[in-house]
């Protein structure tokens, strides 16, 4: 699944787990809609690619099945 190929890239490349709170730039495998998605934190919400277009979307720490917080800077 998604997440599995997001732990062997992420861990392959030395990038670490994170948790709440998070912060701009931490990249995620959250639940939309009983889906996974891949997502970006911006600071505020968590922005996908739907079928069309970009989305932002705020979300419980329950719809975040794991994050990532690569290197800021």
């Amino acid at each position: 699944g998604l997440q599995a190929l997001f732990v062997d890239g992420f861990t392959d490349a030395g990038i670490p787990v994170t948790g709440a709170p998070y912060v701009a730039g931490d990249v995620g495998v959250v639940t939309l809609w009983g889906l996974e998605a891949g997502a970006i934190f911006t600071g505020k919400r968590w922005a996908f690619v739907p079928d069309r277009g970009i989305g932002f979307v705020s979300l419980g720490t329950e719809c975040i099945v794991r994050a990532w917080r690569p290197a800021h800077g």
